[in-house]
Order: C-alpha cells, then sequence, then structure tokens
C-alpha cells in the first residue's frame, strides 16, 4: 500500500516514511483534511466540551495548513518528514494548554503560521551551522552507520551487563533504516557507553523528544514481537 493512500495509514507507518517527502502526494494526501475556519471553530468548541473525535478532527485540520507554509521553503529544504511531525506535535501539544480558553481556532490558526516558520527557519540555520562546521561533510555531525555486529562488539566492551547488551542488539535489529539504528545506538551510549537523554538525542538528529520516543517504542514493540515469533518457532521445533 502506498504510505501516501491516506492520512491515517502515514500517520501510523511514519516511521517507515521516507525522510525526504513527495510534496505532491502529500498535499494531494492532506487535502482532504482540510476545513473552513466555520468548521474548524465548530470542532474547536466541540473539542472544548470533551468530544475526542471532533478534537481529532480539529488537530488534522491545521495539517493542510502546516504543509501550505512548508511548501513556500519547499524550494529550499523539500518536503521534510521530521520538520511535519515536529510541527504536528507542537500543535497538539499547543492546543492541549489551550483547549479550554476562548478564540481557540484563532489562536491556534496564528501560532502554527508562526510556529511552522520557526521550525524551518531553525532547521534551515541548523544546516548551514553544520555545513560551516563540516564543509565536506553534511552528515558529520550524525554517528556514522555501521554494521550491527560492529556496533554490538562496541557496547559489549563497555557494559557487562549481558542481558542489556542483548536488549541493546534486539532493538538495534528491529530497526527498519540506517537512521534509526544511528539513533538508537547514540540514545544507548553504543560508541562511548553512556547513554544519551532524550533531549541530547533530539538535539543531535534533529527531532523532537517526542519523536525520538516514537522511534525507541516502535523498535521496542518490534523487537518483543520478533523475540515471541522467535519462542514460538523454538516450540515447534523442539515439539
Amino acid at each position: 500500500m502506498d504510505c501516501y493512500e491516506n492520512w491515517e495509514y502515514f500517520i501510523s507507518n511514519i516511521d517507515v516514511v521516507p525522510v525526504k517527502l513527495d510534496g505532491e502526494k502529500l498535499i494531494h494526501m492532506v487535502s482532504e483534511l482540510s476545513r473552513t475556519q466555520a468548521e474548524r471553530e465548530s470542532l474547536g468548541r466541540a473539542a472544548a466540551k470533551g468530544d475526542k473525535i471532533a478534537l481529532a478532527s480539529f488537530l488534522n485540520a491545521y495539517v493542510p495548513m502546516i504543509v501550505g507554509i512548508m511548501k513556500r521553503y519547499s524550494p529550499r529544504i523539500d518536503y521534510n518528514r521530521d520538520i511535519l511531525i515536529n510541527c504536528i506535535e507542537k500543535v497538539r501539544e499547543k492546543v492541549a494548554d489551550t483547549l479550554y480558553t476562548d478564540n481557540l481556532e484563532y489562536n491556534t490558526s496564528h501560532y502554527v503560521d508562526w510556529m511552522v516558520k520557526n521550525e524551518v527557519t531553525h532547521y534551515i540555520a541548523s544546516q548551514e551551522k553544520n555545513q560551516e562546521k563540516h564543509p565536506d561533510n553534511k552528515n558529520q555531525d550524525e554517528p556514522k552507520c555501521e554494521t550491527i555486529d560492529a556496533l554490538i562488539e562496541k557496547i559489549s566492551t563497555s557494559i557487562s551487563d549481558k542481558n542489556q547488551v542483548e536488549r541493546i542488539e534486539n532493538l538495534l535489529q528491529a530497526c527498519r533504516n540506517e537512521r534509526e539504528i544511528q539513533l538508537l545506538a547514540f540514545r544507548f551510549g553504543v560508541e562511548d557507553g553512556i547513554p544519551k537523554t532524550l533531549q541530547e538525542t533530539a538535539d543531535k538528529f534533529g527531532i523532537s523528544r517526542e519523536r525520538v520516543r516514537q522511534i525507541e517504542n516502535m523498535a521496542i514493540r518490534r523487537s518483543e514481537s520478533h523475540a515471541a515469533h522467535r519462542r514460538k518457532r523454538k516450540i515447534l521445533l523442539d515439539f
């Protein structure tokens, strides 16, 4: 199934969506979430009264607005998945803090306009800073991707707890792409044996704390699923 088939599928499978998004497909997909100002105001009032379905629709109604503002910067930064997710998370946090205040739709719309510009500006500034520091290697700040065996060999020398080493190995093997491997290897201190905080990892990879948490939790779930599958297979083989 195409990850751009619909918004719910896109979000629920965000860990396998490419970092560089297809702008045309993204715009077409989120267009179905668009609402008029009057509709957003109505959804906001219903959400403030505790209607969870209205709240979800209210939040989703700002996704096309986020994408529309990102489009202005697309010639320079393309459509970046992590910027999109960061913006969506910040809108959710903002609405959670202001759900029961007056002028919710007005405040949210103005916040979205400011926040997306701020996120994009911050991203551009960080990219330019990295290029100034390492003109011959734009990705110098990110850990180099190594094989899982090489990473496990490193962590085995700095962590004596075999159970912890095995847990990290299983998590790395559950990763779906090189970036996830890099991120979790950094998070668990594969290079230096010192685990990093969510914020340190978020700052290193230019994403939010919540996005780091999501990637880690999805790897944990896949790891547990793989472990359960291996146990069932062993039982069948031993039968």
